[in-house]
């Protein structure tokens, strides 16, 4: 029963000697129709070497069957529909088989699937190489908006399709005899952007080399075929280039610009990596401000200054005058207090008096004679008066 299957995808794969679908092709037991399937890791045991070690093979569906086969067997291939089958595989095998979407073709629809993952493979088999599958990375991971098909193309006209803006291929489908009509699916990435001028070429592959790979970070974007019935297959990868962030650290605040009152205080913030490949960018504003020390500053008290000395209370003999001064403003917030004395005084006038006793007695004196003289004048008077009146009447 094996040697049968293995004679009849000998015929389809046209690289595949028996020796080295014995040496690189896996048997298993079907465990739904309980047929064998063979399961076929490359178009030559050097390549089936390299898939096995490189882990670029997946074995999650039927898809990964030798796709010449062409078996209409729900069980024995995965449809449009994508039924799956299950078979007894080691873990080592499935470990060997990661990474492949699983053969597609004009006969079931013609469309990859869209893990929504970057391509760095593309393999095909089968007769004018119409059987085809390629190669996803999880590492980049791509968007469903945004994404557009390419128009169709053959070896017959433009014979190619690229992807632009940030975008990659992510899907092939193709149609026609022979699947010689592709066009692809390109879709942006995310968290990176792709260098278009850091690519590299496949260089032709058909069913004779079986498949490529892109080098190490590169990701597919430009399809070509040519030849009969398209099935010399040319590829271009570009380089993608994660996303990096801004690495940014405020630095401590600085003094600030008042002890008491209401200030401010400034920080700055450096950089130390700067934002590219579309990473979160650098803020804008590198320095930031914050008040400081707002509580109330200590208010002195003030006086006006002392007035003027007032008049002296005595203008000899020692008296007393007195000067006043004013608060202006009250003490506050532990700030220096106000002064009890807002009051002075001095002794002033302090010369005795000047002596007037002399001086009193001189005039006390002459005024008593005045008076005396005064009253004689008028006792001689009153004498003549009387020697007048005595006379007549005498």
């Amino acid at each position: 029963m094996v040697g049968r299957i293995q004679d009849l995808v000998c015929l389809f794969l046209a690289v595949v000697t028996c020796t080295s679908l014995a040496k690189a092709g896996i048997v298993r037991k079907d465990s739904r129709s309980g047929e064998d399937s063979v399961i076929v890791i490359s178009g030559n045991a050097e390549m089936g070497a390299q898939a096995a070690e490189g882990g670029h093979i997946s074995r999650k569906s039927s898809w990964h069957e030798a796709a010449p086969s062409r078996k209409k067997n729900k069980n024995k291939e995965l449809s449009a529909t994508g039924s799956l089958v299950e078979e007894e595989i080691s873990s080592n095998d499935t470990a060997a088989l990661q990474g492949w979407s699983g053969w597609f073709s004009e006969e079931n629809g013609g469309m990859s699937i869209d893990p929504m993952q970057g391509i760095t493979g593309y393999w095909c088999a089968g007769g004018a190489c119409d059987s085809q599958q390629l190669h996803f990375d999880p590492q980049v991971r791509t968007s469903r908006a945004g994404s557009t098909w390419s128009g169709w193309f053959s070896d017959e006209g433009n014979g190619h399709a690229k992807c632009t803006g940030n975008k990659i291929i992510t899907r092939v489908q193709c149609a026609g005899s022979k699947c010689d009509n592709k066009r692809i699916q390109c879709s942006p990435v995310i968290g990176g952007q792709i260098n278009y001028a850091d690519m590299s070429k496949s260089g032709w592959l058909s069913e004779e080399q079986g498949f490529k790979l892109c080098a190490a970070g590169k990701y597919m974007f430009q399809l070509m075929c040519m030849g009969g019935n398209c099935d010399n297959t040319h590829f271009w990868c570009a380089k993608f280039n994660p996303a990096v962030t801004c690495a940014s650290s405020w630095g401590a605040w600085g003094a600030c610009n008042k002890h008491c009152g209401g200030g401010t205080q400034t920080r700055n913030l450096a950089i130390s990596r700067q934002a590219a490949f579309g990473g979160t960018a650098c803020p804008s504003a590198r320095t930031q401000s914050q008040a400081c020390n707002k509580q109330a500053c200590p208010t002195d008290c003030k006086v006006t200054h002392w007035s003027a000395w007032e008049k002296c209370s005595k203008s000899c003999g020692g008296g007393t005058q007195k000067r006043t001064r004013k608060i202006t403003t009250q003490a506050a917030h532990g700030g220096k207090a106000c002064p009890s004395d807002l009051e002075a005084s001095q002794e002033c006038s302090k010369d005795a008096c000047p002596t007037t006793t002399t001086t009193t007695t001189t005039t006390t004196t002459t005024a008593a004679l005045l008076v005396r003289s005064s009253a004689w004048r008028l006792s001689l008077a009153s004498l003549s008066l009387l020697s007048t009146i005595s006379a007549l009447v005498l």
